[in-house]
């Protein structure tokens, strides 16, 4: 019997090898490998719930990216390639006269140059009714030349009449073309 409780006790062993084998060197792998690819199937999931909430997003966006390319249109037509700083001033001195406004002042600034695109600073100053003056500051929107107000201080006189004193400064903008060789 001796014999027989050798082999069995050589079975016993063996078999306790090799199942310590296959969880050490099989098992244990394939689970560590089966975590990471839970991990990276989880990242995917979490990639693909925000590409589709990006993708609703980006409808919102092209939305709005057609409204403000029709809001701005062509912007090249509203930034002429001249000066022309004394048709503009004339255009505004029609506008301040065409809503009787009073005391009137403009005055251009020096002008900058950023990248090629030039800015005219203008401060205008006037008096008037409050209803002349938002009817001429709206006047001023619509030029066919991009005007962009930077500030507006508004008035009462001291007697509360109704007589508003604005002062405002604007920007205008040009942008000089280059020069063509003859």
């Amino acid at each position: 019997m001796l014999i027989y409780e050798k082999k069995q006790v050589l079975i016993y062993i063996s078999l306790v090898i090799s199942v310590c084998g296959f969880v050490y060197f099989r098992y244990l792998p394939l689970h560590r490998e089966l975590g990471g690819i839970q991990d990276a199937k989880a990242s995917e999931i979490a990639a693909i719930s925000k590409s589709r909430t990006d993708s609703q997003h980006l409808s919102a966006f092209k939305d709005e990216l057609e409204r403000l390319q029709g809001r701005v249109g062509n912007y090249d037509v509203y930034v002429p390639s001249h000066r022309n700083l004394g048709e503009f001033l004339r255009k505004i001195a029609d506008l301040m006269s065409k809503y009787s406004l009073s005391d009137q002042l403009v005055q251009p600034g020096k002008e900058e140059e950023i990248n090629g695109l030039y800015c005219i600073p203008v401060s205008m100053q006037c008096e008037g009714q409050l209803e002349q003056i938002f009817g001429f500051l709206k006047s001023l929107q619509e030029l066919n030349r991009a005007v962009r107000i930077v500030g507006i201080e508004l008035n009462n006189d001291s007697q509360f009449s109704g007589q508003v004193s604005m002062q405002t400064k604007t920007y205008i903008y040009y942008c000089a073309q280059p020069e063509q060789e003859g």
